[in-house]
């Protein structure tokens, strides 16, 4: 069959030394075979021949008859390039071929099948994306939308479909970034269409619940489509591949242990004894059997093509024979295209050429610049061309639009068995060595979708630094570039580095050539990254060289990513390396030129540590290649292999008072695993609802000169612009800052007013078009150093915390007096779920507001002052929440009273859904701290004690200082004790001010920084006086009934108990010794340890909960209470509280959403109290009900009130008995003085792996002790104690809040804000719960809190790392105590290291 397209000719060219990747010559005598390919890599079908041509010249083909292939092959069902013309850069063509056809190819209709219904489209909007879609159908929310970048995992959907040179796939990707329009003839398989509470959950779906591996639960389904994929893919992976599968997908609630251990129990080599359900204990399918049913079941399967058949190709779409015929999509703006060869491809540029072309593959770019704007989208998944992989003299290679995981999958076959592909060990020796740097591009749901080809243009494109790319150049990969005349198609293969250079407007990307490894080559791919994945290059470097067997380096190649606007080589380098031996001379003056001509690129930061990786990677490299490497240096070129993380947990069980304690997950779990529970953007929004996206203030403190609102307004689907002027009401937050600024604005991101529009896009794309005139007054401040500089204070002062304030005289008496200062930064909360509000107007006027927020009182009141309004015509419910972590208190006040003012003045319905981007900039965070310190120390004795301390604190307010900066001080202020008897202390705070947005409360607010400041206050005196730390820690531990410095009796202190258990277990002082002899033996890897406690203080008073129960007559139970379920399990916790008082099964009862009518004036759902209260309050109302059961229990013998409850139900409803009660709670003073009712206990002990060259760090193994009281909920507070400490590590360790000196945020979405992902928790994560002989009177049911206490556990982290610092600068002379501020990031942990280029030689 001939190739398509009237070119009756191609021409190959045969060049000595280089071959086109398309063609090699098979034999020296030049035999070519056109579509060729080597033996083994495609059957024989894919083979055409030709006469023999010379070496050097063009070879021409006879095209007519398919080429004249052999006669013992039939003709090349899928021709490789069949009209190309390929010549060397700059020559001409030697043949002129017909001029191509005009006319574009009939379009065809859309149509997508989701869950086995076909979709069919008239007419598709081309800025829709896949996930808006789904979410716009019927019942299909289960897939999420958070952070629209490709980052998070929320949306991962699995998309079938066969590209364009005949391969079906079967991957998860993020619906976010994929535009529906790229989804033509494909099938997608959402969470709802693998198992259902109708159908039947999905064995992924009911183990992710029974593991409790959910606890908000926003991030739920797309785990388990991502392990549905896997599974799809792979029915018997090892526990490796499943845990390195899940590099994209975040969570911020469980801290991933249990998450990964639920998967992990699929693997191929798990064992059972460790990983079975924690829930239930049983036994699981065979792999083998759950995947044969791990289709849609039949009655969920729609119907195909019009046909009468269910469809059985397990998601597949059966029209799909081949690729999808060529399609021309547009709508009022735009075009979309879908051609079918390389000659439709340069028709389609030839049409548009005066237009804004892209291409587009798996579109993941748009994850990272999301701005760009086309006319003509060119899709270019269905040209076969781009699809090749074919084996050539020198190499194999790899058509453009392969994806990057199939990429990586056929070099892993390549490596692992070469064998099969006629290839020999040799020809692969490298290619394991490439694979380290490719597996750490993206995530598995953006390499899944991403193609090689678009990676390698965003390299071109952008100050991009693909990890990709980077490898290519390395490794002396060759590109070959197709474009067009007009008349022909030419290909011109070039090196990587000249492709940076070429202009490829209206050119096309054909294929990538990654050569064969050559003898005695080495190659080396480093990469230094905030997060371990998912993360871009800060630096990343290739290097390669040939080395003789008299250790001479030639053909030396040196890449860097990160360091310039592109990709660059050191030319000077390589050249000086040339002829060079690998020895200390060789190095010192390279290391010598390469700091002369590394310039880093200043927009991307940290130049001094960019500047200093530079030299620690090369000086990796050259280490490998110095033969007889010390031992001590071995470390520097050996990657570190993170194993199979593992996790341990011991704890108490009190069976008398099943079901509280009792360990069991989430009542509501398997509907979040399966997509079937609703948040808010979930619920059915009323008809003609219409939607708002905030406008922003670009610039402050800033005055507003004029808002721009024309072209806005202008865009298609806008309705109104919403100003200050227009709220009804007194235009405030509660926390003192404007809802919309007027003539002023206080912060970059603050809200000056609302875009309503039809639709959330058009509101989101309106709102970025509103353009603000404005003025800086000043100079913008938004770090807490600078305002500490330079006296950027609010007048407000937080009360004092003295107790016996050091006088001068104490001071005398102190042996040894320490000072110094601490900071610790901010951290975005990080909620799945962004701020969402949907507010409508009920037949009687009364307002609606459907809210995230985790404060309705709150919310009621904020709504009602700016409608200007009573209390009592505005009610607030807050269905489950998608994560709050204190981001969801005082925040989620303003986007739902803003949306209240639309909803107001458009008589209408509104909603909005916050993005990302602007979720970070208009939102207040954790306030960042800086600390001054001084103590002193007492030697009477023994080990040192303390005997003064003064603090002083400085607390970054943001623009406001609100409501929770004032109470995030207080909390500070009565917590900086942590867990040490001071004789004198004394504490105070100011705040200061930033153009930040008025900060609030974030999980562990005040009393975290507080625990980090007294850490780092005994870890710099241990330092100091010579003493262990551990030992000086434990000998300033209060006493029990010992009073605090804020007043409290510590009748129940028990930490000494907790230290001493908790060093024995986890053996400190046998791996004390064990870390001590490994930094003897490793110069460039180091190891360290760190042991903390934790004091933190409950506080009950004043804190109003509810609750109301109400008995069905068929004994069902409903609990209506005041706390909002977000993840920590108050559902079940109440609900096993209610089943415990009527001894009754908990699945009995059920809990409704939280509102101001069912619970009005009651507090916040925060604090780590708001689950144990509202438990209290319906067991109040449980004995309530209880006292009007009991008579009717005495009265009838012959029921068993625990066996018949039914019976005595129906009994009491006869009697006329009420069955309907309601508890509340609010705690008084407390009863052992001072601000808190009981304290809860714990410690940890870290131990991390730091690599001294780069700063970068792995947790290898925790231990916790955890006083939990007697736990309402055991496995429930198992997974809030390691979601705490693991939210924590990111704050100690990864999530800095950064903006430019403009005032731009750099933070402000996944790609430079990095909490931590699965692949960067503890290798292994041991946890222990008290067994408490001592019952804690104070608490509810004998509990305490788990929600925020583990968060500031995780410091132990940070002093661990700063320990393994310490070790490296002893070394060169730098002992004694340094500071290292939170977070300790790569960069801030390579600083403290405190390295020269000098220290990088050879020596041992």
């Amino acid at each position: 069959m001939a190739p398509p397209g009237p070119e009756k000719y191609v021409y190959v060219p045969v060049q000595p030394g280089q071959t086109p990747p398309t063609a090699f010559v098979a034999q020296q005598g030049g035999m070519v075979p056109v579509y060729g390919t080597h033996p083994g890599t495609l059957p024989p079908s894919h083979y055409g021949n030709i006469g023999a041509c010379p070496i050097g010249q063009m070879a021409r083909v006879d095209l007519a008859d398919g080429g004249r292939p052999a006669a013992s092959a039939p003709a090349p069902t899928h021709p490789a390039h069949p009209a190309v013309h390929y010549v060397q850069p700059g020559a001409m063509p030697v043949q002129t071929t017909q001029p191509r056809q005009s006319s574009p190819a009939p379009s065809a209709p859309f149509s997508v099948t989701i869950n086995g219904e076909l979709h069919s489209l008239d007419k598709v909007d081309l800025g829709m994306t896949l996930n808006e879609f789904i979410r716009s159908l019927p019942n299909l929310k289960g897939t999420k939308k958070s952070c629209g970048e490709g980052g998070c995992g929320a949306c991962t959907v699995v998309l079938s479909y066969m590209d364009g040179g005949g391969t079906q796939h079967k991957v998860s990707v993020n619906s976010c970034l994929r535009p529906l329009a790229a989804c033509n003839g494909m099938s997608i398989t959402t969470v709802e269409g693998i198992g259902s509470k109708k159908t039947g959950y999905h064995d992924i779906q009911q183990r992710l619940a029974d593991y409790n591996g959910t606890q908000c639960g926003y991030c739920s389904p797309g785990f388990v489509m991502n392990m549905y994929a896997l599974l799809e893919k792979n029915p018997n992976p090892t526990e490796e591949e499943i845990e390195r599968y899940f590099d994209g997908n975040l969570c911020r609630c469980t801290g991933y242990r249990s998450i990964l251990d639920a998967m992990k129990s699929f693997a191929v080599d798990h064992n059972s004894s460790r990983g079975c359900c924690p829930s239930t204990k049983a036994a699981f399918p065979d792999i083998e059997e759950m995947c044969s049913h791990s289709n849609p079941p039949p009655s969920a399967v729609g119907k195909c093509g019009g046909t009468v058949k269910a469809c059985k190709k397990g998601g597949v779409c059966c029209r799909s024979k081949g690729a999808v015929a060529t399609t021309n999509l547009a709508d009022d703006e735009r075009i979309w295209c879908t051609p079918t060869s390389l000659k439709e491809v340069f028709d389609t540029l030839a049409r548009h050429k005066d237009k804004r072309v892209t291409f587009i593959v798996g579109n993941t770019a748009s994850g990272i610049y999301k701005d760009r704007q086309f006319d003509v989208y060119v899709e270019l998944r269905c040209v076969a061309a781009l699809y090749q992989v074919q084996q050539t003299r020198t190499g194999v290679s790899f058509g453009a639009a392969v994806s990057i995981n199939d990429f990586i999958k056929r070099i892993e076959d390549m490596a692992a068995n070469p064998g099969d592909f006629n290839l020999s060990r040799d020809q692969v020796a490298l290619f394991p060595k490439y694979l380290e740097g490719l597996h750490r591009i993206a995530n598995t749901q953006v390499r899944n979708a991403g193609s090689i080809g678009g990676n390698i243009r965003l390299a071109h494109d952008y100050p991009f630094p693909s990890d990709l790319f980077t490898v290519l150049m390395g490794a002396g990969a060759s590109i070959t570039v197709c474009g067009s005349d007009g008349m022909k198609l030419l290909a011109t293969t070039v090196s990587c580095e000249a492709l940076l250079a070429m202009d490829l407007t209206g050119r096309v990307l054909l294929s990538v050539e990654l050569p064969f490894s050559q003898p005695q080559q080495h190659f080396q791919y480093f990469k230094t990254a905030i997060r371990h994945v998912n993360s871009h290059s800060l630096i990343n470097a290739a290097f390669s060289c040939t080395l003789s067997a008299s250790n001479v380096i030639s053909g030396a190649v040196a890449v860097f990513g990160g360091l310039a606007a592109h990709i660059c080589r050191m030319h000077e380098l390589e050249k000086f390396l040339e002829g060079k031996p690998a020895n200390a001379a060789t190095l010192a003056q390279a290391l010598a030129l390469l700091q002369k001509i590394t310039m880093p690129d200043p927009q991307f930061g940290r130049n001094e540590y960019r500047a200093w990786l530079v030299l620690a990677k090369f000086y990796k490299f050259f280490l490998s290649l110095v033969p007889n490497l010390s031992p001590s240096l071995q470390s520097a070129t050996m990657p570190v292999k993170r194993p199979v993380s593992q996790g341990h947990q011991l704890y108490p069980l009190n069976e008398d008072e099943f079901p509280l304690n009792k360990p069991m997950p989430k009542l509501t779990a398997v509907q979040q695993t399966s997509g079937e529970a609703l948040y808010t953007d979930d619920l059915v929004a009323p008809e003609g609802t219409l939607h708002a996206a905030f406008i922003l203030a670009p610039q402050a403190p800033a005055t507003i000169h004029a808002i721009d609102s024309s072209v806005a307004m202008a865009m298609p689907g806008v309705m109104r612009i919403i100003l200050a002027a227009d709220v009804p009401g007194n235009n405030q937050t509660l926390n003192g800052v404007p809802l919309f600024a007027t003539t002023d604005a206080l912060y970059p991101g603050q809200p000056l007013g609302l875009v309503v529009a039809k639709s959330q896009a058009m509101a989101n794309a309106a709102a970025k078009a509103v353009h603000v005139v404005s003025s800086l007054l000043r100079p913008p401040v938004f770090d807490i150093q600078t305002a500490v500089a330079t006296k950027y204070f609010f007048d407000a002062k937080p009360d004092r915390v003295d107790r016996n304030p050091p006088t001068t005289a104490d001071w005398a008496e102190c042996d040894d007096v320490i000072e110094g200062s601490v900071a610790c930064g901010s951290q975005y909360h990080f909620h799945l779920e962004t701020h969402t509000a949907l507010v409508s107007v009920r037949d009687n006027g009364l307002i609606q507001v459907t809210s995230a927020n985790q404060l309705p009182t709150y919310v009621q009141q904020c709504v009602a002052g700016n409608l200007l309004v009573p209390l009592s015509d505005v009610v607030v419910e807050s269905p489950r929440l998608g994560g709050g972590y204190g981001g969801k208190l005082s925040n989620a006040a303003v986007t739902s009273a803003a949306v209240a003012v639309a909803s107001y003045v458009m008589d209408a319905p509104v909603k909005a859904v916050v993005d990302l981007n602007s979720n970070m900039k208009i939102f207040g965070k954790r306030h960042a701290m800086l600390v001054k310190y001084r103590a002193g120390f007492k030697r009477t004795g023994g080990v040192p004690r303390m005997h003064c301390v003064d603090l002083d604190a400085y607390i970054d307010s943001g623009c406001v200082p609100g409501p929770d900066t004032l109470g995030t001080a207080y909390t500070y202020l009565v917590n900086c004790d942590n867990a040490y008897s001071v004789p004198h202390f004394a504490s105070g705070c100011t705040l200061t001010h930033s153009e930040t947005p008025s900060h609030t409360y974030t999980r562990g607010p005040g009393w975290t920084q507080a625990v980090f400041v007294m850490e780092h206050i005994l870890e710099h005196a241990a330092v100091a006086l010579g003493s262990p730390a551990a030992d000086l820690k434990i000998a300033n531990f209060y006493q029990k009934n010992e009073t605090s410095v804020v007043g409290m009796r510590l009748e129940q202190f028990n930490l000494q108990t907790i230290w001493k258990q908790l060093l024995e277990s986890s053996e400190l002082k046998k791996r004390a010794k064990e870390v001590e002899l490994y930094n003897r033996q490793n110069r460039w890897t180091r190891r360290g340890l760190a042991m903390c406690p934790v004091k933190f203080g409950v506080d009950f008073k004043g804190n109003h909960h509810s609750a109301a129960v109400h008995i069905n007559p068929d004994g069902t139970v409903v609990v209506t209470h005041s706390g909002v379920e977000m993840g920590q399990g108050i559902h079940t916790k109440v609900a096993a509280g209610v089943a415990y008082k009527f001894n009754i099964p908990v699945e009995l009862v059920k809990c409704r959403n939280a509102n101001t009518d069912g619970a009005p004036n009651t507090g916040a759902s925060g604090g780590s109290t708001t689950s144990a209260l509202c438990t209290e309050a319906a067991m109040k109302a449980c004995d309530t009900l209880m006292d009007r059961l009991n008579p009717v229990s005495i009265m009838s013998p012959d029921l068993n009130p625990s066996k018949d409850w039914p019976a005595l139900v129906q009994k009491a409803l006869q009697a006329g008995i009420n069955l309907q009660a309601k508890g509340d709670v609010c705690h008084g003073a407390p009863p052992v003085g001072g601000p808190f009712t009981y304290n809860s206990y714990s410690a940890a002990v870290c131990q991390v792996h730091v690599d001294v060259l780069t700063g970068e760090m792995e947790v290898e193994r925790v231990d916790m002790l955890y006083d939990c009281g007697v736990s309402l909920s055991t496995m429930i507070d198992i997974g809030q104690i390691e979601g705490a400490f693991v939210f924590g590590l990111g704050m100690y360790m990864t999530e800095a809040i950064q903006y430019t000196p403009a005032g731009e945020m750099v933070t402000d979405g996944t790609w430079e804000y990095k909490p931590l992902s699965a692949l960067d928790i503890p290798w292994d994560l041991r946890l222990a719960l008290l067994d408490n002989s001592r019952r804690n009177k104070y608490g509810v049911m004998s509990s305490k809190c788990v929600g925020e206490p583990p968060l500031a556990l995780a410091c132990t982290v940070l002093f661990a790392a700063k320990n393994a610092i310490a070790s490296v600068r002893a070394e060169h002379g730098l002992e004694g105590y340094f500071p290292l501020d939170a977070p300790a990031t790569v960069d801030a942990i390579s600083s403290a290291l405190a390295l020269r280029p000098e220290h990088l030689d050879l020596s041992a």
